[in-house]
């Protein structure tokens, strides 16, 4: 069940993120979605690599409680681009509009 609603989650995650990409970098749409789709497939993958060690070794609930501390770091960090994205986006501008 948990990992049905951690993929729920990723997933919905995914597609939010990239329209918000796509909206404030409208002329780099391929750069946003490949940088995004990166990072989505390189988190996704290394948990495998690790997880099972650290909860056998320290415990579920200190291994789980780590990372839901980093998804709420993470959330705060997306609330706070939320409120000041539109500051920041006006202090520093995006790439010039380049043609292919």
């Amino acid at each position: 069940m948990a990992w049905a609603m951690y993929s729920f989650g990723i997933v919905t995650a995914t597609v939010a993120i990239t329209a918000y990409g796509l909206d404030i970098f409208p002329h780099h749409g391929v750069e946003a979605a490949a940088i995004i789709n990166m990072f989505r497939t390189s988190g996704g993958f290394i948990v495998n690599y690790f997880q099972v060690d650290w909860a056998l070794k320290s415990g579920g609930v200190v291994s789980f409680g780590t990372e839901a501390g980093i998804v709420a770091a993470a959330f705060l960090l997306v609330v706070a681009v939320q409120l000041l994205g539109s500051k920041s986006r006006a202090k520093f501008h995006s790439p010039p509009k380049y043609e292919h």
